[in-house]
């Protein structure tokens, strides 16, 4: 048997799909998809007031990101400062984000604070390392539609994904 690697997560066997499909998937269960920089983490070992409440980040593995809005192609704006909450714990689906770092971001749920979640389940990958959904995001753009028509004509005319 050759090793191989254990992920927790229901969505594990999807994470690797370069697909159209997986792209347009992530897009429509995402709020907002888009390019954006780190600009602050703050980790589990402080507590954080919201409004009346203060929660203590020390019970659980969790990361606050800051981050600016370089591109966006779902939600959001250039130059928007978005923010994610979540559990660092990959037995949670978690992440962590690396300062300075350049994410393609697909962000879900923000909570009552504006606050996002996006888990490892989430396609949210480093932009150095997204080259299909690039590809897929410029074809859309050079043929002036949006995903859900792309979708439809996709379906309608049996078309292949743009990699095989």
């Amino acid at each position: 048997m050759l090793p191989m690697q254990a992920l927790a997560c229901s969505c594990s066997r999807s994470l690797g799909d370069n697909s159209d499909r997986a792209v347009i998937a992530a897009m429509r269960s995402a709020d907002v998809v888009v390019v954006a920089t780190v600009q602050e983490v703050v980790s589990s070992d402080i507590s954080v007031a919201l409004g009346d409440t203060t929660y203590d980040m020390r019970k659980s593995p969790e990361e606050i990101a800051e981050f600016l809005v370089i591109e966006s192609f779902q939600g959001s704006a250039p130059g928007a400062k978005l923010h994610t909450w979540m559990s660092t714990s990959t037995a949670f689906c978690g992440r962590s984000f690396v300062l300075g770092a350049t994410y393609l971001l697909y962000l879900r749920h923000a909570n009552r604070f504006g606050y996002y979640r996006a888990g490892l389940c989430s396609r949210t990958k480093l932009a150095e390392g997204a080259d299909h959904d690039w590809i897929f995001f410029v074809t859309l753009l050079l043929n002036h539609c949006s995903i859900w028509y792309w979708d439809r004509r996709h379906d309608e005319m049996g078309l292949q994904s743009t990699q095989q």
